[in-house]
């Protein structure tokens, strides 16, 4: 018979051995799921998947009382963000084209497209559609024969109309 203090130690010796294969059995497991991952992260740097490439938007320059405005919007629509050049003021386009008429001709831009109000003798103001390309109407206006000055509208954030900068 085994006295009871050795069996004790081959107890806890026992029980050191189950413990040990246990935790080198947990690490090997890491192991080889640490150098899966690895070989699977090798695999996509070297095949990416293809990404989509963004276009660079083209800046839309154009005059307003004769002082330039840039956006980067793409298409510029109402309520687009706007910069005044010369002074760096930021500004929005309101979604109007203001344009005069040579020799007070009948308004021939009433469409359905369109809404025109008369805001002075001889000046309009025509209002595009929501999410219409207010650029796009913009230069068709400005090749009209028709008409002799056309510019889009704009208002700078969080000023009255006297206090726009002067540049």
């Amino acid at each position: 018979m085994i006295p009871f203090n050795e069996l004790k130690t081959i107890h806890c010796f026992m029980l050191a051995i189950g413990i040990i294969s246990t935790f080198s059995a947990c690490h090997s497991d890491d192991s080889l799921i640490e150098k899966s991952n690895l070989n699977e992260e090798r695999i996509d740097q070297e095949n990416p998947p293809p990404s989509i490439k963004s276009l660079p938007v083209a800046p839309v320059t154009f005059l307003v009382g004769g002082e330039k405005f840039i956006s980067y919007s793409s298409p510029l629509v109402k309520g687009s963000r706007v910069i005044n050049t010369l002074n760096q003021a930021e500004a929005y386009a309101t979604g109007n084209i203001i344009f005069t008429q040579k020799n007070n001709l009948q308004n021939s831009f009433k469409t359905e497209r369109y809404n025109v109000t008369k805001v002075g003798d001889n000046l309009f103001s025509l209002s595009v559609e929501a999410g219409s390309n207010l650029f796009e109407t913009y230069k068709k206006l400005l090749d009209s024969d028709e008409l002799e000055y056309v510019e889009i509208e704009v208002k700078y954030k969080g000023l009255n109309q006297d206090q726009v900068p002067q540049s």
